[in-house]
């Protein structure tokens, strides 16, 4: 009998060996090995020093799969879709904007995705304190998109342009001054007066004639009173 039990103890010995290895690659197999040595020890009538030994190996194992919780690293879950998502596809030059992100699964690990950007001279985009933020330059236009370097899986391509509105602005307004120098305005003058109107029907004027005010003025007309 005695015999059997060091057999049999020899071979749970042999078997806790190969186990503990699995329980550095497998986590989560020291919930039911424990289970297995508590089965033991009921089943087997051991004395002290091999309940002891029992005792001191569930130990030993639960302690190096605690090890291996922290220094071994898990596989981590890699996205397999990837999202993002911008308010405004222009920007002002030295500006910036939030990238919002959607990953999927959503568990899935963000640590290697790489942020690209083809035009980095107008636009750069990167992370910054847990936030996708691109940063604009000067004016032109980029493709945005990210990239898992572990997996590859890319996402959708924004294109951002780029614009200097306070340039935009005042070239608008040299464009509007200067078609608004450009705008004719016409007056009405009678063959026998000396004044110049905007109403063509003013002092009973009869077939005046429709001239540039500016021509009407070289001409010595005043502006009318009345009109004006």
């Amino acid at each position: 009998m005695e015999e059997i039990k060091q057999k049999g103890f020899g071979y749970l010995i042999a078997s806790l060996l190969l186990i503990i290895l699995s329980v550095i690659l497998f986590r989560y197999l020291w919930i039911p090995l424990l289970i297995i040595l508590f089965i033991y020890n009921k089943k087997f009538d051991s004395d002290k020093n091999d309940k002891k030994k029992i005792l001191l190996i569930g130990f030993i194992i639960f302690f190096i799969s605690f090890l291996s919780f922290i220094f071994v690293p898990s596989n981590p879950i890699r996205p397999e879709k990837i999202n993002i998502y911008i308010k405004n596809h222009y920007m002002d030059i030295n500006s910036i904007q939030a990238i919002d992100i959607k990953v999927i699964p959503n568990r899935a690990n963000i640590d290697d995705l790489k942020y690209i950007s083809t035009g980095e001279d107008a636009v750069k985009i990167n992370r910054e304190e847990g936030k996708i933020i691109a940063n604009s330059f000067k004016e032109g236009k980029s493709d945005i998109y990210v990239i898992d370097g572990k997996s590859n899986v890319k996402s959708n391509v924004i294109t951002i342009k780029v614009i200097d509105k306070k340039a935009q602005a005042l070239k608008k307004k040299k464009q509007q001054s200067i078609k608004s120098s450009k705008k004719i305005t016409y007056v009405y003058i009678s063959r026998t007066g000396s004044k110049y109107h905007s109403n063509k029907y003013c002092s009973h004027m009869r077939k005046p004639d429709k001239v540039d005010m500016k021509k009407a003025k070289a001409a010595g007309y005043t502006p009318c009173k009345k009109c004006y």
